[in-house]
């Protein structure tokens, strides 16, 4: 009687390591963009804060003064968003209207569809589809 020995792999071959690295790369492409676009579009909640931070100033200035003006806001001088994705100025501020826009600032400045937001004294908001 006679008594074989069975060869057992116990690791990966080459190529096995490839494909595996080839599937992961190929996920790893698919799910990065899009892990960077819900991050840009979670990052536009700081713009908005700070619009609508802005405009509850302004608005509690129209109410004790009966004008925009002459408050902390002023015309055409940026202050940075919470957390300094954005920059936030006054672009049209009269005793009557006021219009501000958030820029965005790196790395946000990616985000092609929000680059610009903007709130009016009407309580108009655009572009609709960032807020």
């Amino acid at each position: 009687m006679e008594i074989t020995k069975i060869k057992i792999n116990t690791g990966f071959t080459l190529i096995e390591l490839m494909i595996a690295i080839a599937i992961i790369g190929i996920l790893a492409s698919i799910a990065l963009p899009s892990y960077q676009e819900h991050v840009r579009t979670t990052r536009r909640t700081d713009a908005r804060d700070a619009l609508i931070n802005a405009a509850q100033v302004l608005e509690r200035q129209y109410t004790s003064t009966n004008a925009y003006t002459g408050g902390t806001v002023t015309k055409d001088v940026a202050f940075s968003s919470p957390s300094g994705y954005y920059s936030v100025k006054a672009t049209e501020l009269t005793t009557g209207t006021y219009t501000l826009v958030s820029t965005a600032n790196a790395p946000q400045d990616k985000d092609i569809a929000c680059k610009e937001m903007k709130i009016t004294h009407k309580g108009e908001k655009l572009p609709v589809a960032c807020w």
